[in-house]
């Protein structure tokens, strides 16, 4: 049986090893755009691979069809995913609940990978643009090869550098399938506000997305600033979500209620009253957030704590609750790091993913309509897909 693999990412050479192992008469090309397969793998988890997580869920994951979703991660234990990562060698460990390689290099996964595809004889054609696939019965011709079977695997249109442009939805769309609505995840945010100043300050905080005076969604962990905007892991989890109007609300000391913050902050007026209010915060903070709360507060920077009223006191830690930013805009393609939206899921077979509108035709990975959240969530759904479709091929 002759297969053809479009697209050389971490699903689709998962599919092309699965398929391979299955059945080693199995010919299977993967045809991948780029000069080298697993770039996007490369970058992943800051170069360190996030592989997995210790705990995966349905609720970790964002579908227009999630009752579909649940079922297609059921099928892939835990169990096979460490077996499937021990079979080419590598040696995981985890780091808050986050699955890693245990040399924590990406390139020693992407290695791992591309030498089972060599052992197994699986055939790799870099530098393959695949713009049509054509219909021939219950067969496809691609680039003038007869294949008896296809797997869609080239991403979505997240980071175009490595090769993901929105090709699968092309190509989907050409076969008659239905792309759902499609936007950036995992992505900074760009907000109206001047914040300039804080370029490079990260901090740890709980931020909450607030529409129309509804709180959506809450997350904690790193915080980074920029010069347009609001990046790291908490942000980014909540910008699928993002539209222009949104608020972002960021509590930069979670540990206290508002009310014990400002007996906190009474206390630390007695306790220093010599200290400028440029200089109150310091020990809590960095110096230039802290300069930039105390502006927000219209609070003079040179007056000593002593002279700071009751009313500062309350609006100081008012911001520190509650320190909001008016989005404008999340930023897409290249700081993407995954598509929302996708092929509809309820057009596939959750046995197999094989397409119920095309014959032997199959579709895995980030090309589907489903998004995880950081933290190794969607490199799982790309060996649970991959293992799904490759060893029913």
């Amino acid at each position: 049986m002759k297969i053809a693999i479009i697209g050389g990412g971490a699903s689709g050479i998962a599919a092309a090893i699965y398929a391979k192992r299955n059945n080693e008469k199995n010919s299977v090309t993967v045809f991948e755009r780029s000069d080298r397969v697993l770039r996007k793998l490369l970058a992943t988890g800051n170069g360190r691979c996030n592989l997995s997580n210790e705990y995966i869920s349905p609720d970790n994951y964002f579908s227009h069809t999630p009752d579909v979703v649940s079922k297609i991660l059921s099928a892939f234990t835990p169990n096979e995913e460490r077996l499937f990562f021990e079979s080419i060698g590598l040696l995981l460990c985890s780091e808050d609940d986050r699955i890693y390689p245990y040399s924590k290099r990406a390139n020693a996964v992407s290695d791992a990978l591309r030498h089972e595809c060599e052992r197994l004889g699986v055939n790799i054609r870099t530098n393959s643009f695949i713009s049509k696939i054509e219909e021939k019965g219950e067969k496809f011709v691609i680039l003038g090869e007869v294949f008896d079977k296809v797997v869609i695997s080239c991403g979505g249109f997240s980071a175009p550098s490595f090769g993901t442009d929105g090709n699968s939805f092309t190509l989907l769309k050409s076969l008659g399938h239905t792309i759902t609505k499609t936007s950036y995840a995992l992505s900074p945010v760009k907000v109206y506000e001047n914040v300039k100043s804080l370029k490079g300050i990260r901090t740890n905080a709980t931020v909450t997305l607030i529409d129309n005076g509804e709180r959506v969604r809450q997350e904690q962990g790193e915080l980074q600033l920029t010069d347009y905007g609001l990046s790291g892991i908490a942000v980014m989890q909540l910008s699928r979500l993002c539209k222009d109007g949104s608020i972002i609300e960021i509590d930069l000391m979670s540990v206290f209620s508002k009310e014990k913050l400002v007996e906190f902050l009474l206390t630390r007026k007695e306790n220093f009253p010599h200290l400028k209010a440029d200089d109150f915060l310091t020990g809590i903070m960095h110096k230039t957030l802290a300069q930039y709360i105390l502006a927000r507060c219209n609070i003079n920077a040179n007056i000593p704590a002593e002279n700071l009223l009751k009313k500062d006191i309350c609006a100081l830690a008012q911001e520190i609750k509650a320190l909001s930013f008016k989005v404008k805009s999340v930023i897409g393609k290249e700081q993407s790091q995954a598509t929302c939206g996708g092929a509809l899921l309820s057009e596939f077979d959750t046995e197999t993913l094989e397409s119920k509108k095309v014959k032997n035709l199959y579709c895995i990975g980030e090309a589907l309509d489903c998004v995880g959240d950081c933290g190794g969530y969607n490199l799982h759904w790309a060996w649970n897909t991959a293992y799904i479709t490759g060893k029913n091929l």
